[in-house]
């Protein structure tokens, strides 16, 4: 447009002369960003890619640490039910109040296996390891990933920290247990329902879907994860 322009009588005075500024700013910008698109944004793009791909597994290990437990609750409260005890509505991945409450049923239906040195903790020990040795793994790409995926990986809970996940100590009482159980699932979900979103905008081609899975008395029980307990409640 500006080009042709040329051709027309000046408006005003220095019209002309305003005319080739315009048209070298103009040019000079066209030229700035396609530079920065391929010197910058470009190798950027690819190193993330790469970066994303590089830890598929590390990241998958965080969606199946901070989904799992709330599986395994709902598959314990399925086959508790199926056994003669009391059944309950579906365990909501927004509900805190019934995260413990679940807790405590479990606990009253299989003393043993919630006790401190029974199996739950034990499988609860390996998840955190899971964790820790993932976020470990995959601190040394952090740069190279979106901010809001670096933010939710920093925020994923650990044994770290104040409000850390505590396993708790041998020999510890019933109410201690069943908070400490209760607690760990909690913050494992919040852990996830801040990186599944993360990565389903930033890195869409990693697959979220995880199982888990539990043999009670000979009975299987398999479960996945909604979009719901993945995704933090609107």
């Amino acid at each position: 447009m500006i080009e042709a322009a040329q051709r027309w009588e000046e408006l005003f005075p220095g019209a002309h002369a305003l005319g080739e500024v315009i048209r070298a700013l103009a040019y000079a910008l066209v030229g700035a960003l396609i530079f920065h698109w391929l010197v910058v944004q470009l190798p950027e793009r690819r190193r993330a890619r790469a970066a994303y791909l590089g830890h598929v597994l590390a990241f998958q290990t965080l969606v199946g640490a901070g989904v799992g437990p709330l599986l395994h609750y709902r598959m314990w409260l399925a086959a508790i039910a199926d056994n003669g005890g009391r059944r309950v509505d579906e365990l909501s991945a927004h509900d805190r109040t019934g995260l413990w409450e679940a807790a405590q049923l479990c606990a009253d239906a299989l003393p043993s296996y919630f006790a401190a040195d029974g199996n739950h903790f034990k499988v609860l020990r390996s998840v955190i390891l899971g964790v820790e040795v993932s976020l470990d793994g995959i601190s040394p790409s952090l740069s190279f990933l979106h901010p809001d995926v670096a933010q939710a990986l920093g925020l994923f809970p650990t044994s770290r920290g104040v409000n850390g996940l505590q396993i708790p100590p041998l020999g510890s009482d019933r109410e201690l247990c069943i908070n400490r159980a209760a607690h760990i699932t909690w913050e494992l979900l919040q852990g996830v329902q801040r990186l599944a979103p993360a990565l389903a905008a930033h890195a869409p081609e990693i697959e979220l879907q995880v199982s888990a899975d539990l043999t009670v008395h000979g009975k299987q029980y398999q479960l996945a994860p909604s979009r719901e307990d993945l995704f933090p409640s609107a």
